[in-house]
């Protein structure tokens, strides 16, 4: 009996569709590293606006990591429940409008609930682009692939560093709203990039018994990687 890991390697190989799928689930990651950056600045900040005690910024710390870890939780059964892609993309469309109403928030209450749906988003997105890895990349490339979205994790993170000079005044005081706003962007892009580029993967097809799908999907990746070698070929 052939292992898809087998059929990944001989019949879909490392091509363009790993490329496309790795660079969408990149962006994600890229967003969650700067959404937690963002994450501590924010208390900073409005502990000095809103002139909040440490027990409210502990509790706001606690909602997030608390989401986190409901996210992580419901991950699994989410996407074994309804696709891999499914479920990527209506996590990055539900953090697409977190982003926006954050920016417009008024009272620590409805942040606490925010900072607790973001956890249970950045808990979710986090380790589904790990699952997207394994099941799209042939296993010699899994490293390389997982070690490229940790990079664009710490990538995030230093975008966001670089934002603050020019929306902060200082570590905590500036236009904070605005700071969010404009991170919006690229989790917007990934949002759309996932509802017309990025597939489900054959796996989750062939999990469900979907095998028809599954097989016009391997079918497909063939050709693409056939057509590829013949142009290497020809050149």
């Amino acid at each position: 009996m052939i292992s898809f890991d087998k059929i990944l390697e001989e019949k879909i190989g490392s091509g363009i569709y790993q490329i496309r799928t790795i660079s969408i689930i990149g962006l994600i990651e890229f967003c969650d590293g700067i959404e937690y950056v963002f994450m501590s600045i924010l208390m900073a900040i409005l502990q000095k606006e809103w002139q909040l005690s440490q027990t409210q910024i502990a509790t706001l710390g606690s909602s997030f990591l608390g989401g986190v870890v409901i996210g992580n939780c419901i991950c699994v059964y989410i996407t074994d429940k309804i696709g891999r892609k499914t479920s990527f993309s209506i996590f990055a469309g539900l953090s697409v409008m977190l982003v926006y109403y954050t920016s417009f928030v008024e009272s620590y209450n409805e942040l606490i609930i925010l900072r607790l749906l973001f956890g249970i988003v950045f808990g979710t997105t986090s380790p589904l682009g790990y699952v997207f890895i394994t099941e799209v990349a042939v296993a010699k490339y899994r490293g390389r692939f997982a070690f490229s979205l940790t990079l664009m994790y710490v990538a995030g993170k230093a975008y966001l560093i670089f934002l603050c000079f020019f929306f902060l005044d200082d570590y905590t005081n500036g236009n904070w709203r605005g700071l969010i706003r404009f991170n919006g962007i690229p989790v917007l892009l990934c949002f759309i990039l996932s509802i017309i580029y990025l597939k489900e993967t054959i796996r989750y097809y062939l999990n469900k018994g979907q095998y028809t799908v599954a097989f016009q999907e391997i079918e497909e990746n063939h050709q693409i990687k056939v057509k590829r070698m013949d142009q290497q070929l020809g050149s």
